[in-house]
């Protein structure tokens, strides 16, 4: 399994640069060609990207259920254990992405999709943390 990071969702949500790479990644999670999961820290922030874009909280509800379990994605647990190793982790320089890290870490997943690979650097002996391209390119070579 894969942990995908939220500026991936986002990437598609907004059609932001690399927007299609990360649609092709979800798609392949989507279709079951990829076991793909999210903390459930990130279903939270989803949520909460659709309501400040605007939308009611009706329509931010469906849109996240709509990218995040239509989409096949599995919500892995946000727990104390999570909360206290990123708390006390000071390689990152954002809470949010040892957030990632733990939740990746206490569920046994050994990759990171995100686009914010520099964010990762100090634990990419731990894990690989690759982009949506570097992803699907390694699966692709990988299925020939």
């Amino acid at each position: 399994m894969i942990l995908i990071d939220i500026n991936v969702l986002e990437d598609v949500a907004r059609h932001r640069k690399g927007w299609k790479g990360s649609s092709v990644l979800l798609g392949a999670v989507e279709a079951g060609d990829v076991d793909g999961g999210v903390s459930a820290w990130t279903v939270a922030v989803v949520y909460y990207f659709r309501r400040r874009a605007g939308a009611s909280d009706h329509e931010a509800r469906q849109k996240t259920k709509t990218l995040i379990q239509d989409g096949g994605l599995e919500v892995l647990p946000f727990n104390a254990d999570i909360i206290d190793s990123a708390l006390a982790d000071q390689r990152f320089s954002g809470f949010e992405d040892a957030i990632q890290f733990h939740t990746a870490k206490l569920n046994n997943i050994d990759t990171i999709i995100t686009r914010n690979v520099r964010h990762f650097r100090a634990v990419k002996d731990e894990l690989a943390i690759l982009t949506p391209e570097e992803f699907l390119a390694k699966e692709m070579a990988s299925s020939l």
